[in-house]
């Protein structure tokens, strides 16, 4: 198996142990914690790229082997797609066996924050700023579209958890793997090389 497969499983494995241990602990259900979870979510799957990328480049030039600019980018991607798919999921599994009350609670959480006053203050200011978008729209109407959203984004289907969290890891991946390819050409070689 190719060495940036496994980074990416390690990683994959390091943020689903984090995720156990917010369960295991009893913070699942808080806010706050979540916010973390993603920051973690975000770390790990930038450090697999880095390092992914980085290592590669490391081990083919000590093998006095020139490295193209594809082969750090494929990778970067071969790395991001082993970590979106396991997380994916994982993901999925979470909503579904690990965690079921989950979306209904964070629905609940949504929803309080809908039925907040400040809510209907940030509708107020959408709506002036773009009044050609919301034309013929009430308050309500955002409100019911923005609960009609949340429902389906926490709805633990596999046809909407699995695609959404598969496209947002791969999409932030890539993203990932571009901005360490062109830094590790640009500034590292040139500094260590």
């Amino acid at each position: 198996m190719n060495r940036t497969y496994k980074i990416g499983i390690v990683a994959a494995a390091i943020y689903i142990l984090f995720e156990l241990v917010i369960v295991m602990l009893g913070y699942n259900h808080n806010d706050d914690v979540h916010v973390v979870a993603f920051a973690v979510n975000t770390f790990c799957l930038l450090a697999a790229v880095t390092y992914s990328i980085l290592s590669e480049f490391n081990l083919k030039l000590k093998d006095n082997i020139g490295v193209s600019l594809l082969h750090d980018i494929k990778s970067g991607l071969r790395t991001v797609s082993t970590y979106s798919v396991i997380i994916a999921f994982f993901i999925f599994s979470y909503y579904n066996w690990i965690d079921p009350e989950y979306p209904k609670i964070r629905a609940a959480q949504h929803q309080a924050r809908v039925e907040n006053q400040r809510f209907e203050e940030q509708a107020k200011l959408k709506m002036a700023s773009a009044p050609e978008m919301y034309e013929g729209k009430s308050i309500e109407d955002l409100r019911d579209t923005n609960e009609a959203a949340i429902n389906m984004i926490l709805t633990p289907s596999f046809k909407i958890v699995f695609p959404i969290t598969l496209f947002s890891l791969l999409l932030v991946g890539m993203i990932y793997t571009f901005m360490i390819t062109g830094f590790n050409r640009l500034i590292l070689v040139k500094l260590f090389v």
